[in-house]
């Protein structure tokens, strides 16, 4: 009987401790930075293009791949494999995969600053410039 209680309290006390042991981590998304100041232009070839190569993504993204993002190809090779939709960075697969706060991939923009330039430059339309 006693070995009974005391197994019956023992199961208890194990269940009561796998409960408070939980933790979860909450990732808070930061909201999108805020638009780009009129006539404030961000150049694809300047400033988006170089983020490429900074952050590792033509180590695999070079020809060999599914796309080419060297400076002279990346914009091409966005545009025809839909990778980005003007005016809606949240549709754009160039700057949700690999974002830092919320992308899938395992590379991923090495700064927020990257990750603003590109939300800009497609908020501003994903001009060839």
């Amino acid at each position: 009987m006693k070995a009974l209680r005391f197994i019956s309290i023992f199961t208890i006390l194990i269940g009561i401790l796998m409960l408070v042991s939980c933790e979860y981590e909450f990732i808070e998304v930061p909201p999108p930075p805020p638009p780009p100041e009129p006539g404030d232009t961000t150049s694809f070839s300047q400033e988006v293009a170089p983020i490429f190569e900074t952050d590792g993504c033509t180590a695999c993204h070079n020809g060999g791949l599914a796309f080419d993002l060297t400076p002279p190809n990346a914009y091409n090779s966005i545009e025809s494999k839909d990778l980005v939709v003007p005016f809606d960075p949240e549709a754009s697969i160039i700057y949700t995969f690999p974002n830092p706060q919320t992308g899938e991939h395992h590379t991923r923009y090495k700064s927020n600053a990257h990750v603003n330039t590109i939300y800009n430059w497609i908020m501003q339309g994903a001009l060839d410039n």
